[in-house]
């Protein structure tokens, strides 16, 4: 308002009003074009900056899942390994919950404790099945150091899978 009544002061008497508006408008130096240029940048870049930042992205929750990968429509059944199999059931776990300090809760230490076994079975039923053979033809023979030696190596083997 003061810059308009000063204008106004200043101009003669004869001026037109389109005149003040060139005056006023007019830049007196080039130091003004450049600010008045900056300015706007600045405007543009705040504004990229503002929409980036409030967009509304997908929201990853850490967990990636073989269903998030793979996207199969088909309709035939595939055979999953028994590590896929593993996995699936620990991704259809419940929340785990945990104590106060920490370790897991008795229920969810159950659950995975009967998780972990039921897959050491299925892992090991190959393994066992070779070694049943070779006990069963020492108990045949009455060969019992070796009949002995075959329950610790199969208790062996079974614990390996264990760790």
């Amino acid at each position: 308002m003061a810059l308009i009544s000063t204008l106004l002061t200043q101009a003669n008497a004869e001026s037109t009003i389109s005149d003040l508006i060139r005056k006023m408008t007019k830049p007196e130096a080039d130091e003004q074009v450049y600010m008045y240029a900056g300015i706007a940048v600045c405007l543009a870049v705040l504004y990229i900056i503002y929409s980036q930042v409030t967009s509304k992205k997908p929201e990853f929750d850490g967990q990636l899942t073989m269903a998030d990968v793979v996207k199969d429509k088909s309709t035939e059944k595939i055979e999953l390994s028994e590590i896929d199999k593993l996995l699936q059931a620990i991704d259809n776990l419940p929340e785990i919950s945990k104590e106060l300090n920490g370790t897991l809760s008795k229920e969810a230490f159950l659950l995975v404790r009967n998780l972990i076994s039921k897959h050491v079975q299925i892992e090991f039923k190959g393994k066992k099945d070779e070694l049943m053979t070779q006990r069963l033809a020492h108990f045949k023979e009455s060969d019992w150091q070796n009949y002995v030696k075959m329950i610790g190596m199969a208790a062996q083997a079974h614990n390996n899978l264990l760790i």
